[in-house]
Parts: C-alpha cells; sequence; structure tokens
C-alpha cells in the first residue's frame, strides 16, 4: 500500500575559518537521509544512505547532525530539524524556515495526515493489479497533495531511489528550460528560431517561430504513429543526431494552419537552444544549474545524442519523487523556496491552449484538459484546469491547480491503453 513518510527534515551547516567556505545539508526523508556538501555557492555533491526503516534513519540523521554541532560548525538553516520524527507528510518544496537562533524551531508540514488514507491506497492499488493477457505493468505512483508526499507505492524492484525514463514527459522539461532562457532574455519565443540551414532566400521554414514548434503547430512534416519506420523510430535509433530527420523535413502544411504532434520538433528546440551557448560545457550544465539542482532533483539525468545534443523529446529519467516536484514547479508558477525559476507568466503561456488543436488540449509541450465540452477532455472527470506531461508507456506528471495536486504515474503498458482519468478521478476523490 501507499506509506505516509516522516516528514523531510534538513540541517544547513556552515563552516567559514578564512581557509574553508564550505557547507553540509543532512536531509531526512523516511528510510533514508542525504548529505551534501561542498563549497558555499555550488550545488555541491550528494550521497544518499537507505535504512530498514524510517526510526534507523533518523537515528543516523541525528548523529550525524549532532557530530557537525559538536565540531563546532554553524547551524544556518533549519527545517522541521527540531521536532522531526512526527508522522506527518514529507513537504516536496522543503520551503525555506529562518535562521536558527537559540532552539532550532519546527518548521512544519501543516497539519499532521492520519498515518492511513483506505480509499486513497485502494485507488492506487488498482493499477498495480495485473489480469489479463495485456498487464499495466505499473512500476511506480507518487501522490502530492499542498506540497506534502501524501502516498506512493513501487512495483517489485523498484523503489524511491529508482530513476524511471519519462519518455515524451521530457517534452515538459525542454519547455520549462526554454522558459529559462526566456526569464534571462536570451529567447523571445515570438521570433524565428532561426537555424541556419532553413535561411536560403525563399525558404518559408525561416520564418518559423519557437512558439509555433513548441505549440506543434510548425506545418513541418513528421510521421509519429510508432511504427517500426515510422520518423519517430527512425530518428530515435537511426539518426546520430536526434534533431537531422526532422531539421531536413519540409513543410507539409502551412504553420499555424494543423496541430500535428511530432518529437521531431522538440529536438529542434534542443538544438536551437544549444546554439544559443557560447560553448558545449554551459550547454551541458544549463539543466542541471537551471531546473535540476534548484529543485532537489538529485536523480535527474537528460541524455544527448551522438552530437551531444540533449534529445529533448525522450529521455529524462528521474525517481518518481523527483518528477513530482518537477510537476509541483509548475504549480507554484514556477517558484521554488522562494526563488523564480520559470519568469512569471511562463506557466500560463505553457498551460494556455494551442488555437490549432481542435480540443484545446495542448499547450507549450503540455497536454490540457481545457476543452469547454467536457467528453473532449484529455482526462474526462478531472478538473478544467487540470493538465499533464504524458509519456509512452503510461508515463505520466498530471497537475491538478484546483485541487493543489500533483500525481505521478511510471509504468511500462504496452498494447492497451492505461486508465488514467478513472485511476486520477479515483485519486482525487480520495484526497482531503
Amino acid at each position: 500500500a501507499g506509506r505516509v513518510i516522516f516528514r523531510a527534515s534538513m540541517r544547513r551547516f556552515e563552516f567559514k575559518d578564512g581557509k574553508s567556505n564550505k557547507f553540509w545539508e543532512i536531509t531526512l526523508s523516511g528510510d533514508s537521509f542525504t548529505t551534501t556538501y561542498g563549497k558555499i555557492g555550488t550545488a555541491g555533491q550528494s550521497t544518499s544512505k537507505s535504512f530498514a526503516d524510517a526510526a534507523k534513519a533518523k537515528a543516523a540523521y541525528d548523529k550525524a547532525v549532532a557530530e557537525k554541532t559538536k565540531k563546532g560548525y554553524a547551524l544556518v538553516d533549519d527545517k522541521g530539524g527540531g521536532k522531526s520524527g512526527g508522522k506527518s507528510a514529507a513537504k516536496a518544496d522543503d520551503k525555506p524556515a529562518a535562521k536558527a537562533k537559540g532552539k532550532a524551531k519546527d518548521a512544519g508540514a501543516g497539519k499532521p495526515l492520519d498515518a492511513r488514507n483506505p480509499a486513497l491506497e485502494a485507488a492506487i492499488a488498482e493499477l498495480f493489479v495485473e489480469e489479463g493477457e495485456l498487464p499495466l505493468h505499473t512500476r511506480a505512483v507518487v501522490v502530492v497533495q499542498d506540497g506534502r508526499l501524501l502516498a506512493e507505492r513501487y512495483a517489485p524492484g523498484f523503489d524511491a531511489d529508482t530513476p524511471q525514463l519519462g519518455w515524451s514527459m521530457s517534452k515538459s522539461v525542454t519547455s520549462a528550460l526554454v522558459g529559462v532562457l526566456v526569464g534571462r532574455g536570451e529567447v523571445d519565443i515570438d521570433q524565428p528560431i532561426g537555424f541556419a540551414e532553413w535561411s536560403e532566400a525563399g525558404d518559408p521554414r525561416a520564418a518559423l517561430t519557437w512558439d509555433q514548434l513548441l505549440r506543434m503547430s510548425s506545418g513541418l512534416a513528421f510521421n509519429e504513429d510508432y511504427g517500426l519506420r515510422s520518423d519517430v523510430t527512425v530518428m530515435l535509433f537511426d539518426y546520430e543526431g536526434g534533431s537531422e530527420l526532422a531539421l531536413n523535413q519540409p513543410l507539409a502544411v502551412a504553420p499555424d494552419t494543423q496541430w500535428s504532434y511530432s518529437s521531431g520538433t522538440t529536438n529542434l528546440i534542443s538544438r536551437a537552444m544549444r546554439e544559443r551557448f557560447a560553448d558545449d560545457d554551459a550547454y551541458h550544465r544549463f539543466p542541471y544549474e537551471a531546473l535540476f539542482t534548484p529543485l532537489g532533483m538529485r536523480s535527474a539525468v537528460f541524455e544527448v545524442d551522438p552530437t551531444g545534443t540533449f534529445v529533448g523529446s525522450s529521455y529524462v529519467y528521474a525517481t518518481p519523487r523527483d518528477w513530482a516536484r518537477f510537476g509541483q514547479l509548475f504549480l507554484q508558477d514556477g517558484v521554488w523556496q522562494d526563488q523564480r525559476i520559470l519568469p512569471e507568466g511562463w506557466v500560463k503561456r505553457s498551460t494556455t491552449p494551442s488555437p490549432t488543436h481542435p480540443d484545446a488540449g495542448y499547450g507549450l509541450q503540455w497536454w490540457l484538459n481545457a476543452a469547454d465540452d467536457p467528453d473532449k477532455r484529455q482526462l474526462p472527470g478531472l478538473p478544467q484546469d487540470s493538465y499533464l506531461a504524458s509519456g509512452h508507456q503510461g508515463q505520466m506528471v498530471l497537475v491538478v491547480p484546483s485541487r493543489k495536486a500533483v500525481i505521478v504515474r511510471h509504468g511500462m503498458t504496452n498494447g492497451r491503453p492505461w486508465p488514467r482519468a478513472e485511476f486520477a478521478t479515483a485519486v482525487l476523490a480520495a484526497l482531503p
């Protein structure tokens, strides 16, 4: 069954003696704790250790805190450390507490939740029932509400520390990275994306904008039916560069006249972002420094193709909890720990329906539930403000602003649809 874990507690220590300029962060979360250390002002490096149960993890955490205190390190940040161990849910956002003065103050995580929610556990359990010739193969479910981890469940062989492939959920990550560049003033998505290969006189592709590619409204020819020799499989497995196939495609229709799902256009966006950086080292650090590290997504890996370009359409790996952090960022309008990661207005624009989608079902690399006709929504029965990152084989990060909820599902569902609307409806019905 899904379990409620201990509230996440964090102690941050800093040490300055004129020679050293170091920090340690010691974070307790459920049956594990993580130590992050390095020079002040950097992300540092992390090590994690899991224990048989949360009580043993808490004891190890307390020991580590005591050691740092004994050695004279200064406690500069305390998130729930003073009274950690009570059974409430873990904060997904870990909002910073004030600097400790005297006895550490309990930052808290809101009203403690009951250790069990039978209705929520039952809703999650349904996805792990394997019947018939085409099982669901659900690998993980994580449910967060109001920034608190309410429940999680994993299939045998998987746990909270297992990174899982997002497939096309990676598109939403790619879009978020474009948003970061917009916030820096380095990209205007209403301007042409500007590939040199499209710059010859009379080439209609020269006018294609970032926005048109983000909304899948570019008009570029691309076949995404996932057959053995469709454009998307050829792109991912035959071409050295993930963007090369789409880069050489002609216009099939005029831009902004037809919506057509295309992983190729997302990889063109990755290519265009790479061209905005002075060198590849800065480009390859970018997702980690701009997004993953600020969010605490320490498990996240963004794979590159053989040419060194991020495969923006398909290849982001992260643990289910870290995928939930990504969803929580959008739920919080692009703000994390009082730091604006995405520019103001980016989440709204990302979740505004593309005029070319017939059912108001797509924004900037996010699927939307925005249709006025309930029968035409991506997730019938769910609130109209819901939106989701969705990937092959049933990957999902669902954000429901009106319920302050983020729901993550990973699986390897093949040959059949999975009941995502029914599952999400049951989960929301079980939430406080």
